[in-house]
């Protein structure tokens, strides 16, 4: 069993079976959001202490090679960024989930399971 919780308001956020599969989180610059890559077909953003889901954002997803694709928040918490299975990393518009950019790179087989924004 999974349980996400702030470190400020120690709210559960979601309980959930994850099985064997890893993913990862990130919390927002301002402490208001958590993005999670759900394993399944990219990414959820959450209001820290609610459970719903606040905007998806679609990343291509092979659920059985359950690789973590790491998440993140660039240009002061306006976009989220995720890296994909094709080696590409994805950039969204936080607020309105519209694709923003892909940043990709020429070469074989590869993929890209970790994003830094600093």
């Amino acid at each position: 069993m999974g349980i996400c919780e702030s470190n400020h308001t120690l709210h559960r956020l979601r309980q959930t079976d994850i099985k064997l599969y890893r993913g990862s989180s990130a919390i927002s610059p301002d402490f208001k959001h958590i993005l999670i890559h759900n394993l399944s077909n990219g990414m959820d953003l959450y209001e820290l202490g609610n459970s719903a889901v606040q905007q998806r954002y679609r990343v291509p997803v092979d659920m059985d090679a359950n690789y973590p694709m790491a998440v993140g928040f660039t240009n002061n918490g306006q976009s989220v960024i995720c890296g994909a299975q094709d080696g590409h990393v994805r950039v969204f518009n936080r607020v309105m989930g519209a694709h923003q950019q892909t940043l990709g790179h020429e070469g074989g087989e590869s993929i890209l399971i970790d994003v830094s924004t600093r």
